[in-house]
């Protein structure tokens, strides 16, 4: 058994052949084995009915990842009984991510921190989890950060998102920024998911301080569908936000968002001097014919009807374009 152990790194075949001769000795033979099968577990069951606890882990962890969560507790909790504490760490682990999955935070404490305590840096990061859902920022943050600074990105995210929070609660040591940039840190990843979830979360934090556009982008790498410019166009319009920021959004929307809507307000804040501006009809004509909205060829009509200089009263003009162009926009609407 020890032979094959040491064949393992030089000489698989050699290795598998020994293995193969021991396993009615050496249940852990079985695991070794399993490991050069493509469906390892008729191999590993053999193992675990003669009694082998690495087995029983190996398969247990397997069904973990395939979510079969009773049959994974059922073999992890042979593998715990084990006296090898790496076997015994890594049983615990699992036995608590199955826990945090049910939503049993409580019952997960004693695997999770029995499992940090060896050194396992995914037992972090399900602890900060746990501490999390217990309402428990400072210790979620501890555990987070042990499990980030260990590669663990999805531990970065949390600790990212958690940064944000606390700091914008004015909580003494956290600051937004320190966020952001574990955030961004979390885009130059390999994982895909890692990646939009860094995306989606910096796009929540900027739209949350009405950065619509920077949101909008981070939102759009996500692939992710949002009211951002909604939002953007909504607050532009309220009387309470800066002239200047309201000129800036609306513009944006208008010129880089194509949003016809912001065209023909644009059209009217022009039309009325409004948000700063003098008046400027010919801006106000320009803004309204490039909102083609049925209410923006209406009011450029309106110009020819009320011959508001420098348009000179033309109400055939005026009859035609409701006819053409307001007419052609409803039906199209239609």
């Amino acid at each position: 058994y020890n032979y094959a152990s040491l064949l393992r790194d030089a000489d698989d075949e050699r290795a598998c052949g020994v293995f193969n001769s021991v396993k009615d000795y050496f249940p852990d033979a079985w695991y070794f084995l399993s490991t050069y099968q493509d469906d390892p577990k008729t191999y590993l069951s053999e193992g675990c009915s003669m009694g082998s606890k690495l087995c029983s882990l190996a398969f247990g962890l397997k069904l973990l990842e395939e979510e079969k969560l009773e049959g994974a507790r059922n073999h992890l909790e042979t593998a715990v009984e084990s006296e090898d504490v790496f076997i015994k760490s890594q049983a615990c682990q699992g036995l608590g991510i199955i826990k945090v999955k049910e939503n049993d935070y409580v019952g997960a404490l004693n695997e999770l921190i029995y499992s940090s305590e060896k050194g396992l840096n995914l037992s972090h990061y399900y602890l900060g989890v746990v501490y999390q859902n217990m309402c428990n920022d400072r210790l979620a943050l501890d555990e987070f950060k042990i499990a980030s600074d260990n590669g663990n990105e999805e531990a970065s995210i949390r600790l990212g998102n958690l940064y944000i929070r606390l700091g914008n609660l004015y909580i003494h040591q956290f600051r937004p920024d320190l966020g952001i940039r574990l955030l961004k840190s979390c885009l130059a990843s390999d994982n895909v998911e890692i990646r939009k979830k860094s995306n989606i979360s910096l796009g929540e934090y900027y739209e949350s301080i009405n950065k619509f556009f920077e949101a909008h982008a981070y939102y759009s790498e996500a692939g992710v569908e949002t009211l951002t410019l909604d939002h953007a166009f909504e607050y532009a319009k309220g009387v309470q936000v800066p002239n200047n920021v309201r000129f800036h959004l609306m513009n944006e929307l208008c010129n880089v968002h194509h949003i016809k809507e912001a065209a023909f307000v644009l059209g009217e804040w022009f039309l009325h001097g409004n948000v700063g501006h003098r008046v400027d009809l010919e801006k106000s004509m320009k803004f309204f014919i490039l909102s083609n909205t049925v209410d923006g060829w209406i009011e450029v009509a309106n110009f020819y009807r009320r011959g508001t200089m420098p348009y000179k009263l033309d109400l055939a003009h005026a009859l035609k374009i409701c006819n053409r162009d307001a007419f052609g926009v409803a039906k199209t609407q239609e």
